[in-house]
């Protein structure tokens, strides 16, 4: 994508040339006695001109660039910008069309290792007996969807066990992820290196699991940047925000992962309500400035709730009391992430994975099952970025209790509007100044408003005032 910095050496370079053709007219007008000088000096402003057009040319090129990218840029994103989903291609299809319907800008899921190369050194996008990738790629693209895509995991043709931990199974990683990224080059990808390799649920055994993640991090994302200069490159996608997990993450951090990565991303799931989430950001954020001057984005990379019936106490524990909860959650821990400047927000999970209401990972999803009906927290979604889409956080307004949440925003037309909501039971509070314009609960339902000062109800579930 070309970016204000390349287009500007770019342009100074063109004008320094139409300088230098300046000096080539005075040069056969001028008087003879004064020619070396004139040489002189169309010479030096002709070779600065072609200087600085390549310089541009090689910024662009080289991405050593003042990025244009939403995630690594400084401006402050809109809301659509940053909501994303998870999905699972491999176990069922996802409807694209829909998932651009609702809202999502960016969508997360995999290449996986084991199905793409089944032979050493032949790697099979397409003929592989299970997914076609190229399809897979293209169908995101042509609905207006980001690929936000994991590398995963291993491959027994290298090792024998479920992490990359020897030689020969990090560098076929490597060799993989590097054609992986040829083949889909200049498509906008946010290219994930593995997935929560801080858990023993995909990396093990974890001995010296930081050490050796972070060196094929160091090893691969050269090459992926290289092949795909579009893309990005972030990792570690870590598993929970928690003590044990933020040491792992910076023994990573120790051995140099930084200079490499375009974006931190984690996972913060939490038994606990979205706004705890604050704290953990700031521990991270804490962390990467012992080790580096750099301002490196996070992202959000996988988050969500379950609103599993019947639990039977297996799996995770991210669980609520029920649709409504998941709804409330699910849109709060969105509007805190851009509150903090989370450059992307994965929702876990698109839709449920299954039917079961005694399995946790059955019900993760905004949509029900057969993705033909939207659950409440799939609506509230849509809602939401059909209401604040366009709009950029601006600041939290103080309404005495640290509970209650007024959020401003703001976006290119001048507009304002409002997020409130409050964690504790249902209150009022007074709003300062004249509201008129449109109260959107988070359901959709709508009314007007058109009084001073007015007294506006705070619930569990994030209501928006759109100030006309």
């Amino acid at each position: 994508m070309l970016n204000v910095l390349s287009i500007l050496f770019v342009v100074f370079g063109l004008i320094l040339l139409t300088a230098g053709g300046f000096w080539k007219r005075k040069v056969e007008i001028g008087v003879f006695s004064r020619l070396p000088e004139s040489l002189r000096k169309r010479k030096a402003v002709i070779g600065a001109g072609v200087l600085v057009v390549v310089l541009g040319v090689v910024l662009q090129l080289t991405r050593l660039q003042l990025s244009d990218d939403p995630i690594t840029d400084s401006r402050k994103l809109k809301l659509s910008e940053t909501m994303g989903t998870n999905i699972h291609e491999l176990q069922w299809s996802a409807n694209f069309s829909l998932m651009n319907d609702y809202g999502v800008n960016v969508s997360r899921d995999a290449l996986v290792w084991s199905i793409i190369e089944k032979k050493k050194g032949t790697y099979d996008f397409v003929h592989n007996g299970e997914i076609d990738y190229d399809n897979f790629v293209e169908n995101m693209k042509n609905n207006h969807l980001r690929p936000y895509l994991m590398l995963l995991y291993t491959n027994d043709l290298y090792n024998d066990h479920m992490a990359l931990d020897n030689e020969q199974v990090k560098q076929g990683y490597v060799n993989w992820a590097a054609a992986s990224a040829k083949r889909y080059k200049n498509k906008n990808i946010i290219w994930e290196v593995y997935n929560e390799p801080n858990g023993e649920w995909f990396w093990t055994p974890q001995e010296n699991s930081a050490q050796n993640y972070a060196d094929v991090v160091k090893r691969a994302a050269p090459l992926i940047r290289k092949n795909d200069p579009s893309g990005l490159v972030i990792a570690p996608a870590l598993a929970e925000v928690e003590d044990w997990s933020l040491e792992w993450l910076e023994d990573t951090f120790k051995e140099g992962i930084l200079d490499y990565v375009d974006a931190i991303s984690v996972h913060p799931y939490r038994t606990s309500n979205p706004e705890t989430v604050v704290e953990s950001y700031e521990k991270i954020r804490s962390l990467v400035a012992k080790y580096t001057t750099r301002d490196i984005p996070l992202i959000s990379g996988e988050w969500g709730y379950s609103n599993v019936p019947n639990w039977n106490n297996q799996g995770a524990s991210y669980i609520v009391a029920d649709e409504l909860q998941q709804a409330q959650y699910n849109t709060r821990m969105l509007l805190i992430n851009q509150s903090q400047n989370i450059r992307t927000s994965i929702v876990y999970d698109w839709k449920d994975d299954g039917q079961d209401n005694t399995l946790v990972e059955h019900h993760f999803g905004l949509m029900n099952y057969d993705q033909a009906t939207p659950k409440q927290a799939g609506t509230a979604f849509k809602v939401l970025s059909d209401t604040l889409g366009e709009y950029q956080f601006s600041e939290r307004v103080d309404i005495g209790n640290d509970n209650d949440y007024l959020m401003k925003y703001t976006n290119n037309k001048k507009q304002t509007a409002y997020a409130f909501w409050t964690t504790e039971d249902d209150h009022s509070f007074t709003f300062k100044g004249k509201a008129s314009g449109e109260i959107i609960a988070m359901l959709g339902e709508k009314k007007s408003i058109n009084k001073p000062h007015p007294s506006l109800e705070l619930t569990k579930s994030p209501s928006y005032l759109i100030v006309h």
